[in-house]
């Protein structure tokens, strides 16, 4: 990582960055992405990361915007893809549109969100009424009546997961369980949240848990296998 950005971060995540990079021999970059910038009126810009088999670059909204609470988060994705060799959930190359990339690119997110942002909240505690927020705001969409169904109802059977096993926040899990009262989800959400958290070890079974309980078309979804080390991706299918 570029000196510049690497003095600005405390000095866990200096030791974090320079982990990820000896473990996984590459240097992250970060980038400014303008686009990132206002997304949401009210709330803080979000920061992402692209990670591919020859690195990982961090995209920031500006220049002088680089929060700690928010880079651990991207250097967590990173460490679990080019360090740990987690799968990414991706398009298979023969089904590849950039619809399917949307959606699989989501599902990846939020599985990987389950097992790092209780690693996030570890390391800073803080950072609980950033994700009390945003689970806040998901609940408001689920209920606002906007979304396409299939959308909805994903949302609101994975909310209810995250915040058993993230957050443990009773307010929250009784808005989400009125909500999903509502919809008639409540027992699917109960049954996908007491299938999907004893099997967070494995990416595969998540996976594999999420074609089941959505009814997803097995044969678009691959797993990318990504080494930094010879800048090589391995791609396998779910079957």
């Amino acid at each position: 990582m570029e000196n510049d950005y690497l003095a600005r971060l405390p000095d866990d995540l200096r030791a974090f960055v320079m982990d990820i990079e000896r473990e996984a021999e590459i240097d992250i970059k970060v980038a400014v992405d303008g686009s990132r910038a206002g997304r949401r009126p009210g709330e803080p810009d979000p920061l992402a990361c692209d990670i591919d088999e020859d690195g990982a670059t961090i995209l920031i909204p500006r220049a002088d915007y680089f929060p700690d609470g928010s880079v651990l988060h991207e250097l967590l994705h990173i460490n679990r893809f080019l360090v740990e060799q987690v799968p990414q959930i991706n398009v298979c190359e023969a089904h590849w549109s950039p619809q399917l990339e949307t959606v699989f690119g989501q599902l990846d997110n939020n599985l990987e969100h389950l097992v790092i942002v209780p690693e996030e909240l570890r390391r800073r505690p803080a950072r609980r009424d950033r994700w009390v927020s945003v689970i806040d705001r998901t609940l408001n969409e689920i209920r606002s009546g906007k979304l396409q169904q299939a959308d909805r109802d994903f949302l609101g059977i994975y909310t209810l997961a995250f915040i058993d096993h993230v957050l443990n926040d009773p307010a929250l899990r009784e808005r989400s369980e009125s909500i999903l009262d509502g919809l008639g989800l409540r027992d699917r959400a109960v049954v996908f949240r007491d299938a999907i958290i004893p099997a967070l070890a494995s990416k595969e079974a998540t996976t594999r848990i999420c074609v089941e309980q959505f009814r997803l078309v097995e044969d678009p979804i691959c797993f990318d296998y990504l080494d930094p080390r010879s800048s090589s991706r391995r791609q396998t299918g779910i079957k």
